[in-house]
């Protein structure tokens, strides 16, 4: 799953790149934590992303999504940026986006884990993300 996992952060800097974000890949430190998978900034926009493999289409388990995660993730938005993010990468291929207050949610409720449609009804497919991100930069 690590191999997956790192393929698919560089799959999402690369999409990212393509639609002219600058996205840096983060390489954890020697106690393997760093604040987000990626990172990507756009039009004085930073975006931080936690990118995470969903193998199966049961249920994501939050017992992946480590404390210095959400700690992060937390932090991040306390600092004044609102845009940190969840990406999945299903089974399927797709790329699914949930804001991270959904996840932080369900994590600080002691939830096992998420199923394909709580996945679904709280996250966004990729390109729709794209196009709120563009209209957002357009207004």
């Amino acid at each position: 799953m690590a191999r997956e996992g790192i393929k698919f952060e560089v799959e999402l800097c690369k999409l990212l790149s393509e639609r002219l974000f600058w996205a840096h890949r983060f390489f954890p430190n020697e106690i393997g934590a760093q604040p987000f998978d990626v990172i990507a900034v756009k039009n004085n926009q930073a975006y931080g992303f936690e990118c995470k493999v969903v193998a199966s289409a049961k249920k994501f388990p939050l017992s992946r999504v480590e404390v210095n995660q959400i700690y992060g993730m937390e932090r991040f938005c306390y600092s004044g940026n609102t845009n940190a993010y969840f990406a999945f990468l299903r089974a399927d291929g797709s790329i699914w986006i949930s804001g991270s207050s959904s996840i932080v949610n369900a994590f600080g409720l002691a939830q096992h884990g998420l199923g394909p449609q709580s996945i679904e009804s709280g996250t966004i497919p990729l390109e729709r993300w794209f196009e709120e991100v563009e209209d957002k930069n357009r207004q």
